[in-house]
């Protein structure tokens, strides 16, 4: 099954108290380039080395893989992960990090193509362009371009919506060769009534100043419409690996 069939079939709109979620298999996403061998996974809308995590790997394409977790019918993502490609059968390693979000989405890319296509001059651009594939629930790698340069996007949602998750190195014969991003641990379930507000990131998301491109710490006003161009993502938008 791929994404597209599994999140297809989910029912209802959060799960219900005290069920227990049962995990899928690995399921493809894509291949992502990391051209500079450093991987970060945070908030798309917030990208600093202080907002999210960035691991140190070897340079190459990867191997983009979810995991989505069913609570009898309803259906979120519960990992993603990146590695290497031709690397062989990653091991989850301790615990190396932690990142998070408030827009209910976590990205996967390579900082140094993202910092150079995403200036503060683009930053509109790319921000109008997040807007619109989350919008569309576009889950998946994609490729975005901002005046002749790109960089590719790993994007997901981040199981029930906003908060902080657990980062792992994925190792093959002692060496690191990709990263997992666990949003919901095995066999997770709510234990009490969970308000309807929490995980609408997306939505209080768009209230704030938000900040993209440019670096650490640098702003940008709310989004508008730019003439960026993006493809790929879940669907039609799915890369394939």
């Amino acid at each position: 099954m791929n994404i597209a069939e599994y999140f297809g079939k989910t029912r209802g709109t959060w799960p219900k108290v005290g069920v227990a979620g049962v995990e899928s298999e690995w399921m493809d996403a894509g291949t992502l380039e990391v051209p500079s061998g450093e991987l970060w996974a945070g908030d798309p809308w917030v990208v600093d080395k202080r907002n999210g995590c960035a691991v140190r790997l070897p340079k190459g394409t990867y191997r983009v893989q979810v995991k989505g977790m069913d609570f009898k019918g309803h259906r979120r993502t519960a990992r993603v992960r990146a590695f290497l490609k031709g690397s062989g059968k990653p091991a989850l390693g301790e615990a190396c990090g932690r990142t998070g979000t408030d827009c209910g989405w976590i990205s996967l890319f390579d900082l140094a193509p993202y910092k150079k296509a995403v200036t503060a001059r683009r930053a509109a651009e790319y921000e109008s362009d997040l807007t619109d594939i989350t919008k569309m629930d576009g889950m998946g790698v994609m490729r975005l371009d901002y005046g002749g340069k790109s960089f590719e996007m790993a994007l997901q949602p981040s199981g029930l919506g906003d908060g902080t998750f657990n980062v792992y190195p994925l190792q093959v014969k002692g060496k690191t060769v990709g990263m997992e991003v666990e949003f919901l641990p095995p066999g997770f379930k709510l234990d009490r009534e969970v308000p309807r507000s929490a995980g609408a990131g997306r939505r209080s998301q768009r209230r704030r100043t938000r900040r993209a491109g440019g670096g650490p710490g640098s702003s940008c006003g709310p989004a508008r419409r730019g003439r960026s161009t993006w493809s790929s993502g879940c669907s039609r938008r799915i890369r394939d690996s």
